[in-house]
């Protein structure tokens, strides 16, 4: 059978042959790479000619410590890991849909604390439920952190994570919740009354942590007079944030996502911002290098199917109250 091919114009490269670039870019020597694919090192040096000769531009410079690509190298490898993922991505798509019973292995997955405090549940319920094979670890921390666990590879991937100009990485947003103010008594309306942040007497405001992704933008309002306190205090945990504001006359601010179950249950006041808009993206955050697994996709089917439906709680709440 003949070998995949990239196919630009004239111009025909075979996946072996991206390999061994991607390598030798990777290594930053040609016998390096040469003994990271197990073949000689004439043998890998042919093939860079080749590649050299068909774009028509040098891919490496060679020095004296190895070889440093140029800016077309540069270019290149870009697409290369590209191309690579998305083959890797396509053949984990077929597996899970040729052998959805055969899913397994271990996935690990960041979740930011409101968002693992929503759905983790219900989510881990139905998902070992229908794939009982894969073991799923949750690490929980703020988007920041996220991100660096995801380029570090501590993670295969993250929920929540901030997007990130860094090569290599894929991101999508999968989910935009809302921020609602919290309180233990009516400091701001009945249940579900729509609020503006800049007048209502007396607030003592907790604020989420400037690691948590919305934070800074918090700090910012209440700097231009959008969100008016009498007191603030930063408590750095979601849980320990909804304890204080439940059980004092204090209020808080975090995601829908984190206190719908107390909104069902009638634990909490939960009051609609209008003013100023306050919105939570949350991104599906992975490398490239590390495609994401059979298992990986079905977990990340089931997140968006308790998005989705969370999104559709609040559509009708918003037509029963008239949320802006």
């Amino acid at each position: 059978m003949a070998p995949a091919e990239v196919t630009e114009g004239a111009y025909r490269m075979d996946l072996k042959q991206l390999s061994y670039f991607m390598l030798i870019h990777e290594h930053g020597s040609i016998s390096k790479a040469a003994a990271a694919a197990g073949v000689v090192q004439p043998a890998l040096s042919s093939q860079i000619r080749k590649l050299e000769a068909e774009f028509g531009v040098p891919l490496f410079v060679r020095t004296h410590r190895g070889v440093v690509p140029t800016p077309a190298g540069d270019r290149i490898y870009q697409l290369a890991v590209s191309i690579t993922a998305n083959i890797a991505d396509a053949k984990q798509e077929l597996s899970a849909l040729v052998e959805a019973d055969k899913v397994g292995g271990r996935i690990k997955v960041g979740f930011p604390p409101s968002l693992a405090r929503g759905i983790f549940s219900p989510l881990m319920t139905n998902f070992t439920r229908d794939f009982p094979n894969v073991q799923v670890t949750m690490m929980e921390a703020f988007s920041g952190t996220l991100t660096e666990w995801v380029i570090d590879g501590r993670i295969d991937f993250a929920i929540g994570a901030v997007p990130v100009d860094v090569a290599g990485l894929r991101q999508r947003k999968i989910h935009t919740d809302n921020i609602v103010l919290i309180s233990g008594q009516p400091i701001a309306g009945g249940q579900l009354e729509p609020c503006r942040l800049d007048n209502i007497p007396g607030l003592k405001l907790i604020l989420p942590s400037q690691a948590h992704s919305f934070g800074t933008v918090v700090r910012q309002y209440l700097e231009e007079g959008k969100i008016v306190a009498d007191a603030t205090v930063e408590v750095d945990g979601t849980s320990g944030g909804i304890a204080l504001a439940r059980s004092t006359d204090w209020a808080g601010l975090c995601p829908f996502c984190a206190v719908h179950g107390e909104l069902e249950r009638n634990q909490i006041y939960v009051n609609p911002i209008v003013a100023p808009e306050l919105k939570w993206d949350l991104y599906l955050l992975y490398d490239q290098k590390r495609p994401l697994t059979a298992a990986a996709h079905r977990f990340i089917s089931l997140v968006e199917r308790e998005l989705a439906q969370l999104k559709k709680t609040w559509t009708e709440l918003s037509q029963a109250t008239a949320i802006a």
